[in-house]
C-alpha cells in the first residue's frame, strides 16, 4: 500500500511540473509585459509586440513599475 503512495506522489509532482506554452496565431508568447503608465498589457513574441490590450489599474495605480 506505501509503494501506491509512493507511485501516486511521484507521479503527481512529475505532472505539476509540466510547463505550458501558450500560443497566438500559432507564435509562442515569451513575455507578458505590463505597462503601468500606458495602462496597456502587451504579449511579447521574438522580441515584438504581438497583441496590446488597454487595462484597468483600479484607484491607485502607483507602485513598483
Amino acid at each position: 500500500m506505501r509503494w501506491l503512495l509512493a507511485l501516486f506522489c511521484l507521479s503527481f509532482v512529475v505532472v505539476s511540473q509540466a510547463s505550458t506554452v501558450v500560443t497566438l496565431d500559432g507564435k509562442p508568447i515569451e513575455k507578458v509585459l505590463v505597462l503601468k503608465s500606458a495602462h496597456q498589457l502587451q504579449l511579447i513574441a521574438d522580441g515584438k509586440p504581438l497583441r496590446t490590450y488597454r487595462i484597468s489599474l483600479g484607484k491607485q495605480p502607483r507602485g513598483r513599475s
